[in-house]
């Protein structure tokens, strides 16, 4: 991984990244400014960004670009270019390591409930299976995907609360 960053034209902070994995070559690059903290309504506005993102898939050499904006409480002191580059990164991590999982493997989306706390108990039913599926267990290898693992579980479920055998 590459990263440069300091001033841009302007009062603009920028920072870049480029990766290389999974045949692609992404590069992002970040914009920051501090100057719409003053100017704007929205309550404790610090600073804004501009994140632009170009991944190029080497084996047919496309590539995809992408703009996107995002604003921040946290002033410059606490989150320069880099830091927030790495946040807006980390952020989409969540979304992909949890809430697909949620989707795909548990269906949380295909379920309509009249009642909140109907939704609030499976809710939390779910983040359960989730952390007890991402835990080390003697039923499956630390390779094995989260999908596999509630596959396992859905077609033995007394599998998971039935002691194992001694040795």
């Amino acid at each position: 991984m590459f990263r440069a960053s300091g001033p841009a034209s302007g009062d603009l902070a920028t920072a870049t990244t480029v990766d290389k994995g999974h045949g692609r070559l992404e590069r992002r690059t970040i914009r920051v400014s501090g100057d719409l903290a003053g100017y704007s309504d929205m309550p404790g506005l610090a600073q804004v960004a501009e994140v632009r993102s170009a991944v190029t898939t080497l084996k047919t050499g496309v590539t995809r670009t992408q703009v996107r904006y995002l604003f921040t409480s946290l002033p410059p002191a606490q989150a320069g270019p880099d830091r927030l580059l790495a946040l807006s990164r980390g952020h989409w991590r969540i979304e992909n390591t949890l809430f697909h999982v949620k989707d795909d493997s548990f269906g949380e989306d295909r379920h309509v409930l009249q009642r909140r706390v109907a939704g609030a108990t499976l809710c939390a039913l779910r983040n359960a299976a989730m952390m007890l599926l991402r835990g080390p267990n003697p039923l499956w290898s630390e390779t094995d995907p989260m999908t596999a693992r509630s596959q396992y579980l859905a077609a033995q479920p007394l599998a998971f609360v039935t002691p194992p055998a001694p040795l």
